[in-house]
């Protein structure tokens, strides 16, 4: 009888910890770490010509920080496309706060365009280790290939 109340104990006991274990193990926050980072918009209009908004345009934005005056893409390029508005919108968050960016459209029949040194808006405040939150907009008129 004893030997077997131990072995409920030793069984309960184990149980706890792992679950215990678990639960300490659910939330981090990034401040724990000391990992800059933020949160960063994109977001914009295509068109031809005449005004008509572009569906299914190729946006390549790309995020640049400067490292002791060297710029250094700091993230693999995101890729968007225009909804039937001609519309794009790219939300996501960072580690380091982009010091400019640079949009290429790309779009079958038009020559592909790019938009360079985009310097972001700072639409939220940082506080500790978020850097904040920033925006970059921007309109492209794309003109038809020949």
């Amino acid at each position: 009888m004893k030997r077997n109340t131990e072995r409920f104990l030793k069984a309960l006991f184990t149980s706890l910890l792992s679950l215990l274990g678990f639960s300490s193990c659910e939330t981090v926050t990034r401040e724990e770490y000391g990992t800059p980072w933020s949160d960063f918009k994109a977001e914009g209009f295509v068109s031809d010509q005449s005004g008509k908004p572009l569906e299914g345009v190729r946006t390549i934005i790309s995020s640049y920080v400067d490292y002791t005056g060297e710029d250094r893409l700091i993230l693999p390029r995101d890729t968007v496309y225009t909804d039937a508005k001609g519309e794009f919108s790219l939300e996501q968050e960072r580690h380091y706060a982009p010091d400019h960016v640079t949009i290429t459209y790309e779009a079958e029949g038009f020559k592909t365009d790019s938009t360079a040194s985009i310097v972001p808006t700072q639409t939220k405040p940082g506080k500790s280790w978020y850097e904040g939150e920033y925006t970059v907009t921007d309109s492209k008129v794309l003109r038809k290939s020949e």
